[in-house]
């Protein structure tokens, strides 16, 4: 064998050991999110503004990340078992920080309650709810006072265009939700009722949305550091705005 065949030989497998020990000091971590259009979803342009912001988090981090899909009440039983590591687009509450670590947020955004215009159901506060019927996302919050409130009919469903189709068929009053997510589900999934449904004001809370971390996940403090520190690099250097703009302009997010 040439000399040259040798130095050849030597430099690939040095390239091979250097790959396979950068590729095996990365840590993959499963991160779980839902159906949640605008922001986190398999339909959406790359999967949603939360999680391109998520990969952007990671990339040439100490870890890989896998994400999965799940109905809400799920994705959120597995960040509390242990069974995930994080959770995408979640709000903070005084129940789950009893389970999960809570870095900067990704994005905000409004929750409200919805009607159908024709009704015009008086509204200045959660006392005039108590003889409501009220759908909502089961294990999701809108606020810490609606979410403890008494009195109304709570129905809980699995997402929230199952609450809208019962808004729509007049079984409930209101449904409860982020506004800018059932104002895009009435648009793209049910376009002929735009103007049969009006958001009530005044909204219910103005809710911050994370990459939430499971207090389980025995990364979870090198999680918190890479988010924290990338979430305010991107919002000196332009990444962040430059995400935002671009599902704005694909997604309707205005």
């Amino acid at each position: 064998m040439s000399k040259n065949k040798v130095l050849s030989l030597m430099l690939c497998s040095s390239m091979l050991i250097r790959f396979a020990a950068s590729a095996a000091a990365q840590e993959e971590i499963l991160i779980v999110a839902e159906e949640w259009p605008p922001f986190t979803s398999t339909k959406l342009y790359k999967q949603g503004p939360l999680v391109d912001i998520i990969e952007h988090v990671f990339k040439d981090s100490a870890y890989t990340v896998k994400i999965e899909f799940y109905p809400w009440a799920r994705a959120l039983a597995m960040v509390q078992k242990g069974e995930a590591d994080c959770i995408i687009g979640a709000f903070k509450t005084i129940e789950r920080m009893q389970y999960l670590e809570y870095p900067e947020p990704l994005m905000s955004q409004e929750t409200a309650l919805f009607q159908l215009s024709k009704n015009d159901f008086a509204f200045s506060g959660l006392q005039d709810l108590s003889d409501r019927k009220i759908a909502r996302v089961h294990w999701a919050s809108n606020s810490d006072a609606f979410d403890r409130l008494n009195g109304p009919t709570i129905i809980d469903l699995v997402n929230l265009t199952q609450c809208i189709r019962m808004l729509l068929a007049e079984r409930v009053d209101y449904i409860a939700g982020p506004t800018m997510n059932v104002e895009y589900l009435i648009k793209t999934c049910f376009p002929d009722s735009v103007n049969l449904i009006t958001k009530t004001d005044p909204p219910l809370a103005q809710q911050n949305m994370y990459c939430a971390i499971s207090k389980k996940s025995k990364s979870a403090a090198g999680i918190a550091r890479e988010i924290n520190a990338k979430i305010a690099a991107f919002k000196q250097n332009g990444v962040y705005d430059k995400i935002q703009h671009e599902h704005i302009e694909l997604q309707m997010l205005d």
